[in-house]
């Protein structure tokens, strides 16, 4: 995905009265000064497209793009990516 100006939203906050219960964006770190806002926050962590993909499959009787093949390879590097980083080398994927 590839954000645009428009997916922004300059804010600008000089203290925080009033706003205790705002959630401008999860991805800030505070809400005071200048900032620039995500308008769809969601749309940044990527589940919005595999959920829309997810229940287009169920509605059209179609294979998900994300399927068991992909969870099981992305489980397997991410594995290898911790013991790598627990053990100070390189792992072979054929071994994970």
């Amino acid at each position: 995905m590839r954000l645009t100006p428009t997916d922004l939203l300059n804010t600008y906050f000089l203290d925080e009265d009033g706003l205790e219960d705002v959630n401008i964006s999860e991805m800030l770190p505070r809400k005071l000064g200048w900032n620039k806002a995500f308008v769809s926050d969601e749309m940044i962590r990527g589940y919005t497209g595999e959920l829309q993909d997810f229940v287009e499959a169920v509605a059209y009787d179609r294979e998900p793009a994300s399927d068991f093949a992909l969870a099981y390879d992305t489980t397997r590097v991410l594995y290898a990516a911790y013991q790598s980083a627990e053990e100070g080398r390189r792992i072979d994927l054929e071994t994970v």
